[in-house]
């Protein structure tokens, strides 16, 4: 009996080693091209001297600078350059506005709809030389966070890691860790009737384009490379419903879109279980899928996408699964009465 007992303790352990190694393997392997998925490209502005450089994009300035620095591109894009003849009595800096949406996974193991929270972001930034060394460039301005849709059951924050990035090396260095909302519903859609499980991923519109909904931070970086160093942003939730592998509600995990990854950061802090990245950005406004309905089956190149395949999402194939609601997005929030 006993060696019946001992051959059934060894089996099972086996089975449990498996499927452990299953699921590290499904963790590890195959990953995702992180870099693929960044709808940016880090450049150096193009100057001359005696004229004011212009670049926009899709028929929207995104710069206006007389100084070396470096400015994030949007992939697939039409790119526009223009040299402006400079007045005599010009200051020398820079202008730098950049936009992106974010669309957050709220779990590890989530629906893959991305509609639990999505944000829209701007980056509207001054950049002029440091005035002990020409070869170094410093940043100021404001970082502005419009909330336009949350499809999230549990209580989530917001925050966001931003600092300077350096293009050479792919790491970042001045980080600061910034908590926006302790309570995105509560906070970032005030105003929004509770009676809505859920705010923009269904039918009803719920409009976010006030101060009371958007929030912003003040930057002041200095000491910037002038042509391998820029502003990043990573912004993240942090789910207060999900409970750790010892049963407590996590109160700390932050779960990152998949932008400006740092070679140094945890690949688990970007993708989830299934292997699907937990948070991806767009460079403009997409559409967005409605409540519980996976994204891959709205954008055709959806998985190819994620796996490094192609370079984009693709064209939407499933219209009746998309959120067709029209919230305005906010593209010069620096222009609202703060």
């Amino acid at each position: 009996m006993n060696n019946v007992f001992k051959k059934l303790v060894f089996l099972f352990a086996i089975v449990v080693l498996s499927v452990s190694c299953m699921q590290t393997d499904d963790l590890d392997s195959p990953k995702l091209d992180l870099k693929n998925l960044e709808p940016f490209s880090a450049k150096n502005a193009p100057i001359k001297e005696g004229y004011q450089t212009i670049i926009s994009v899709d028929g929207k300035q995104i710069l206006s600078t007389n100084i070396e620095m470096v400015y994030l591109s949007p992939k697939n894009s039409q790119e526009n350059i223009e040299y402006i003849p400079q007045a005599k009595d010009v200051i020398y800096g820079g202008s730098y506005d950049h936009q992106f949406l974010a669309c957050f996974e709220d779990t590890r193991s989530g629906d893959n709809d991305y509609n639990d929270f999505i944000v829209y972001i701007t980056q509207d930034l001054n950049i002029t030389k440091n005035a002990q060394d020409k070869n170094l460039n410093d940043v100021e301005g404001y970082i502005y966070f419009q909330p336009i849709a949350y499809g999230a059951s549990q209580k989530l924050q917001f925050g966001a890691i931003y600092g300077i990035n350096n293009t050479q090396t792919g790491l970042r260095r001045d980080l600061t860790d910034t908590l926006i909302a302790t309570n995105v519903r509560g906070e970032m859609f005030y105003g929004e009737p509770d009676g809505h499980p859920y705010i923009n991923t269904q039918e009803e519109v719920f409009q976010t384009n006030s101060t009371n909904n958007i929030k912003r931070i003040y930057i002041n970086k200095q000491g910037l490379a002038k042509n391998t160093e820029f502003i990043f942003i990573n912004p993240y939730i942090i789910n207060q419903g999900v409970k750790d592998s010892e049963g407590n509600f996590s109160q700390s995990e932050q779960l990152f879109v998949a932008i400006n990854v740092d070679a140094s950061m945890d690949y688990t802090q970007f993708v989830g279980q299934s292997g699907y990245p937990l948070g991806i950005a767009s460079k403009n406004k997409i559409a967005w899928a409605k409540e519980k309905k996976d994204i891959a089956s709205i954008y055709s190149g959806f998985n190819n996408w994620v796996i490094g395949n192609t370079n984009s999402l693709g064209q939407v194939t499933d219209t009746t699964n998309v959120y067709k609601g029209e919230v305005t997005f906010v593209q010069n929030p620096k222009n609202l009465s703060w």
